[in-house]
């Protein structure tokens, strides 16, 4: 028999306060099949509940609930014709507003319930909308069909909008455009810690054109560092990933539709979705979701604690000091391979120029090679990368003369890890042409070069902690009926970290199946 747990799950919050301190499911399971031996939750006349409790800390943001009287609009009056002609069960009124919501008056001609047969059945509905977005100005019907699309469930999806941002990591990306214009496939953010784990958020901007993404955003999860987790290792999660609405300050919430537990282990490091939110509905700015060039992705993962961690990328257009100068004397003198000028820092990195006077790699011997070079580079995180567009230029010390300048026009040369943190051009000019003085290179033996970077990603981290989450280990809250009779009736209960009686708690029942 396998080991497995049935679970019943409420993805919305519940909120527990003094009048109302219990939640829960009338029907978590049907006794037939609780007691059907074969299913396996009672096993030798013992069984095991459970339960997991996501605790959510206030985060002083007030409710206000006002019981109004009789409040404007508060009536509809509906005159029902033919009423002896009518042959459905039940009939509904045209819809009336009323304290921001929506209401019918619904009849059942025949009776409903108890009272089928001999009564008129006459009751008050609120209208339910499942997926409430707030548009400013007029909408197309074609625009109003794409958003609803986006907004409600698809895919196997569940899409919906809350206030509160997201519990554990935010990526927030400026100039978006600009990092669009460096054709990256995909966008790695910086490790984040949730639960005793290392993770990061892995961005197709374009797409994830190996699934199924293709005209949609990407958004995936990703588990790291995990040669430390032992052999056979598995992390079991249930994660949201979100993208931010600037213009209603709301987050569009992406989840499974089923809220299904996701598996992470050495075979799948890696979940989220394809169709994460189309491309037409993200960059038609009326959504709110590309806003000035800016965007905000984020993510929720159901563990222990939350590390309120966030970064911001801004690609930088000529950044401040972004340039440098280097005056090479005795240039006809040097003996050694290579050179570093002085370091000078543009977006909050250490930058300095390197030359080869006698050449390197293709141009050994027969050129002048020069290359930009971040300081510490090698120092840089796994997988952690910075872009850099830049100008490399000997200078022409004749009046007018031309100088020689080479750009990083190859996508790939702009990219800096920590296994390749020098870039530039092996045969940046000819030797030939530093040796004639005629040229203008070399005066008084002297060779200028400069650097300037034109376009700089800078990433900046954030420690500040929004909202904490808290896991309550709950998960020991289990009535073990043991088969031993020394232990038969006693209870294992482990509570830690227990929380204030207003917090939010979004909660999970679990039956085990005995093997």
């Amino acid at each position: 028999m396998e080991n497995h747990c049935f679970a019943e799950s409420d993805a919305s919050v519940k909120r527990f306060h003094e009048m109302n301190t219990e939640w829960g499911f009338d029907q978590l399971l049907s006794l037939e099949k609780f007691n059907d031996a074969s299913k396996g939750y009672p096993v030798n006349d013992g069984c095991v509940f459970g339960a997991e409790i996501f605790v959510i800390k206030p985060t002083g943001k007030g409710e206000l609930l006002s019981m109004v009287k009789k409040p404007a609009n508060g009536s509809l009056s509906w005159k029902i014709e033919d009423f002896s002609k009518l042959d459905k069960s039940s009939y509904l009124s045209k819809a009336f507003a009323s304290g921001g919501r929506s209401w019918r008056i619904k009849v059942y001609p025949q009776g409903n319930g108890d009272e089928k047969g001999d009564s008129l059945s006459v009751f008050l509905k609120l209208v339910q909308t499942p997926c409430l977005i707030h548009h400013f100005g007029h909408e197309s019907a074609k625009e109003k069909k794409k958003e609803k699309c986006d907004s409600m469930n698809s895919g196997g999806l569940t899409r919906s909008k809350r206030d509160l941002p997201p519990m554990h990591y935010t990526l927030k990306i400026e100039s978006f455009s600009l990092l669009l214009k460096t054709k990256v496939e995909k966008y790695e953010s910086d490790v984040f810690k949730a639960g005793g784990y290392t993770w990061r958020l892995c961005l197709y901007p374009n797409g994830n054109t190996k699934g199924i993404g293709k005209g949609f955003v990407s958004l995936y999860l990703q588990i790291e560092n995990t040669s430390k987790l032992g052999h056979r290792w598995e992390v079991t999660t249930e994660f949201k990933l979100f993208v931010r609405d600037h213009i209603n300050d709301k987050y569009l919430t992406v989840r499974e539709s089923d809220a299904s537990v996701k598996r992470f282990n050495e075979v799948k490091t890696e979940w989220g979705f394809d169709q994460l939110l189309s491309l037409e509905t993200f960059n038609d700015a009326s959504n709110g979701y590309l806003f000035n060039d800016c965007c905000v992705f984020g993510a929720e993962i159901f563990v222990i604690k939350p590390t309120g961690k966030g970064e911001l990328l801004s690609m930088v257009k000529k950044p401040a000091n972004g340039s440098l100068t280097w005056k090479i004397e005795d240039f006809s003198k040097l003996d050694k391979s290579s050179y570093l000028s002085k370091a000078f820092t543009a977006g909050g990195r250490s930058w300095r120029i390197k030359v080869y006077p006698k050449g390197y790699d293709d141009g050994k011997g027969n050129s002048l090679s020069v290359y930009l070079e971040l300081v510490d580079g090698g120092k840089l995180p796994p997988k952690k990368t910075v872009w850099a567009e830049y100008k490399l230029r000997v200078l022409n010390q004749q009046p007018h003369g031309k100088h020689v300048e080479e750009k990083s026009n190859h996508i790939a040369s702009r990219w800096l890890t920590s296994s390749s943190y020098t870039r530039g051009f092996p045969k940046f000019m000819p030797l030939g042409d530093l040796r004639d003085v005629s040229k203008g290179y070399v005066k008084s033996d002297t060779l200028i070069v400069e650097a300037e970077i034109l376009t700089l990603s800078v990433p900046s981290f954030s420690h500040t902690e929004i909202v904490t989450l808290l896991f309550v280990s709950i998960i020991n809250l289990s009535v073990l009926l043991l088969s031993d009779l020394s232990m038969k009736n006693h209870a294992l209960i482990s509570i830690k970290d227990t929380a204030e009686m207003d917090s939010v708690h979004p909660f999970l029942f679990v039956v085990v199946n005995v093997p």
